[in-house]
Parts: C-alpha cells; sequence; structure tokens
C-alpha cells in the first residue's frame, strides 16, 4: 500500500527531528557543497549498488526536487485548488 501524502510528510519531517525546516532548507545548498569540496569525479558517480543512486545523482535529485517544490509554491499560491502533479524521479534522474 501506498503511503498517503500525511503519511509522506510525517516521514520527511521525522528525519529533521527537532530541526526547523526552513534553517536546514536554508543551510542545505552550503552544507552539500562543503561536504563534496574534493571529492573525485569518480566517486561522485559511482553507484553503491545496482539500483542505487549515486552522490551525483543524489545532488541532482535535489536540484531537480527544489525546482518542482518552487512551482508547486507557486500554483498553489496563485491559484484555488491548485493540481499538483507528481514526477517521477527514477525517470529524471536517467
Amino acid at each position: 500500500m501506498a503511503e498517503t501524502a500525511q503519511q509522506y510528510v510525517r516521514r520527511l519531517l521525522g528525519y529533521l527531528g527537532k530541526q526547523n525546516p526552513l534553517r536546514v532548507l536554508r543551510a542545505t545548498p552550503a552544507r552539500v557543497e562543503r561536504l563534496l569540496r574534493g571529492v573525485p569525479a569518480k566517486k561522485l558517480r559511482r553507484r553503491p549498488a545496482p539500483g542505487k543512486w549515486s552522490i551525483r545523482e543524489i545532488v541532482l535529485h535535489l536540484a531537480d526536487s527544489e525546482l518542482v517544490y518552487a512551482y508547486r509554491l507557486r500554483t498553489i499560491l496563485a491559484q484555488n485548488r491548485a493540481r499538483i502533479i507528481a514526477f517521477d524521479q527514477n525517470h529524471w534522474a536517467a
């Protein structure tokens, strides 16, 4: 059974513990940059196991998600009963 939207949100917020979500979002780009500084390109592209994403793919997924969420937020703010369209993260990653 697929999780509901509410379950999904709870799961994601659960990763934060008591951290403020907006502070985490604000700090993430600098943290990712700091963590990846000096990591060889070969290591960034290596997949840890078949079907698992590389570090590079995960970082690109963060960028894709930011783009999608920014669009969704603008849609919600601009329209009554906005329709939120899903995206296939695996298709985008490919």
